[in-house]
């Protein structure tokens, strides 16, 4: 009898002992103190040095509060209302070494340490599609849990789950079917539902908990996915392109609803593109039909990182209008673009007289061009200076300026036909540019308006000339002098 009474109480012993955790350790001295959560332990004191055994002095405080003081020799502990425990490892008097010091460690209750680990199958999904999720549950702490209630919600609202699920051992996850080998989460299926427009769903899973002393705990997890909408759109062309090429662009519809779409599509190429096409089409799409149209469009110049806007396609659900995007693509256009630039010294000039031609030519693009170029020289002007023709190679971001001069007889106008300029890139693709046709005034003015030569900005100037009478009309006043006064001096 009085062996089983003792065999009960020393069971009852062990079943209330409380587990405690790894805590906090540290060395301190005199006036030092560690905390953990809201409790500081304090060094206060040592024992004297003919004392035969060596103790600490701790003072134990929360909130600023005096809990307990207690002095400890290794090996000694003490707690308070199994809510904290302060152990002395090691206690050095300053006869064993220069400064005493003591090891002490304090040490919570253990608590169960539960990790909610939420996952699905997909990160999109489709209207109709199976939403497949799993739910782990692994007690990671030192002590069981006890009662879990569980509950599983979404925003927007798609799911509202609860469990409950009993003891959970320290160190192990939640088993939904013992009677396999591996660890069967738990487990459950919803159904994508049809929506006009993409959405994104929040999951959260939280758990409430007790340990073997009756605390309660919480622990939360969580996951998300897109559903995507009823109608997609995809837009879709050549990111890599050669300049002074056409490529085709691709507007690619698709209903994945239920229900039948009319659609209004349209498109734009942006500022850096252009195409002869109309980019608006009109169709109606049934469930699971997919359409696709195509225009062809070319580059404007070459550039890195060209961005082409989105296609838009609007519809009509029930009452309410919907719009859909699709990408925006990025494309890389490569190759020469010569930039062509004339000017000229003077806009009225009298006869004789030099004008000088300067011609700028700039590869704006990303690519070499070896340029040629032949300027004409009017019939009725001479040049009389530089060359009007030349082949050379441009890298890009560079230019070339060539100048050359003409002289002009005839009064009247001169024109400078527009000029070509070939040029062609490494791969011996083939581009041209052009100067627009300039007007050269030849005329007898006593001054003629200098224009500045773009982009050298040769210095304004301004041509006199002389008008061929000048100098006639002093001499024929002198001699009328000359005359009315020997006549009037016959009679004097």
């Amino acid at each position: 009898m009085f062996k089983l009474l003792a065999i009960l109480l020393l069971f009852s012993s062990v079943v209330q002992a409380v587990v405690w955790d790894e805590g906090i350790g540290a060395e301190l001295h005199w006036g030092e103190a560690m905390i953990l959560g809201d409790y500081k332990l304090v060094l206060v004191d040592f024992s004297p040095e003919e004392s035969r055994t060596s103790q600490a002095l701790v003072e134990l405080q929360k909130d600023n509060v005096t809990l307990a003081i207690r002095a400890l020799m290794a090996g000694e502990s003490f707690s308070l209302n199994d809510s904290i425990k302060v152990t002395a490892q090691k206690v050095v008097k300053d006869d064993q070494e220069d400064e005493p010091y003591a090891d002490l460690t304090m040490q919570l209750p253990a608590a169960p340490e539960v990790s909610l680990l939420l996952s699905s199958d997909k990160d999109v999904y489709q209207g109709g599609d199976k939403i497949r999720l799993e739910l782990e549950i692994e007690n990671s702490g030192i002590v069981a849990v006890e009662g879990m209630k569980i509950s599983l919600t979404s925003d927007p609202s798609l799911v509202d789950a609860k469990w409950n699920r009993s003891t959970l051992e320290a160190g192990r996850s939640w088993d939904e079917d013992k009677h396999t080998s591996r660890i069967d989460p738990i487990k459950l299926n919803l159904n994508a539902p049809y929506l006009p427009l993409p959405m994104e769903f929040q999951l959260k899973v939280h758990a409430w908990y007790n340990d073997p002393e009756g605390r309660m705990y919480e622990a939360w997890g969580g996951t998300s996915f897109q559903v995507a909408g009823s109608l997609q759109l995809h837009k879709q062309v050549d990111p890599s392109q050669d300049f002074g090429k056409g490529y085709f662009v691709v507007d690619t519809l698709w209903n994945r609803g239920n229900r039948t779409l009319c659609v209004t599509l349209t498109d734009s190429v942006g500022q850096d593109f252009q195409t002869d096409s109309s980019l608006i089409w009109k169709f109606n799409l049934t469930p699971d039909e997919t359409k696709a149209v195509s225009y062809k469009v070319f580059a404007k110049k070459p550039g890195e990182g060209l961005v082409m806007p989105s296609a838009e396609a609007s519809f009509v659900l029930g009452s309410k209008k919907y719009k859909v995007f699709s990408e925006s693509p990025v494309v890389d256009v490569s190759g020469p673009f010569i930039e062509a630039r004339r000017a000229i010294s003077a806009t009225k000039v009298a006869p004789g007289k030099e004008v000088k031609i300067l011609l700028n030519l700039t590869n704006s693009g990303n690519r070499k061009a070896r340029v040629s170029f032949q300027e004409t020289i009017p019939s009725d002007a001479e040049l009389v200076g530089g060359s009007p023709r030349g082949t050379f190679m441009i890298n890009p971001g560079e230019g070339r300026d060539i100048e050359y001069s003409i002289r002009v007889m005839r009064l009247g106008e001169i024109r400078l036909p527009a000029s070509e300029i070939d040029y062609r890139s490494v791969r011996g693709d083939t581009y041209s540019a052009s100067t627009p046709e300039i007007a050269i005034k030849v005329q007898a003015d006593k001054k003629a308006n200098i224009s500045p030569v773009v982009p050298s900005q040769a210095p304004r100037t301004n041509e006199k000339s002389s008008w061929p009478g000048e100098h006639g009309i002093v001499y024929l006043s002198l001699a009328f002098i000359l005359v009315i006064w020997a006549a009037f001096g016959r009679y004097a």
